[in-house]
């Protein structure tokens, strides 16, 4: 798992549209393969967090998407890349993060 994260201060009631792009190859049916955004305050307590899972097998890139609502103020938005499984190859790619209106 590797995440990535970035200081954003937002409100309660912000939504996001997320996408992620992903490759595979191999990919067994159990275990983990996902991306999953997170809002945290500054308290390192969650306040919003959305996952969607990959198609496991093999494919080309196909992207992920999801949205995500702020239940309160938060300062740091996370991208949680996970790949937990017991053989495969999967590559990640242009993670997009979209306010919506």
């Amino acid at each position: 798992t590797i995440s990535q994260a970035r200081p954003h201060n937002g409100l309660i009631g912000d939504r996001y549209l997320f996408r992620l792009s992903s490759k595979a190859r191999n990919i067994p049916a159990n275990g983990i393969y996902r991306v999953e955004v997170i809002l945290m305050n500054m308290y390192n307590r969650v306040v919003g967090s959305k996952s969607v899972d990959f198609t496991v097998g093999t494919h080309d890139f196909e992207t992920a998407t999801g949205t995500i609502e702020a239940r309160a103020q938060y300062t740091w938005v996370v991208f949680r890349f996970s790949f937990q499984k017991t053989g495969g190859t999967a590559w990640f790619d242009n993670a997009q993060l979209i306010q919506l209106p």
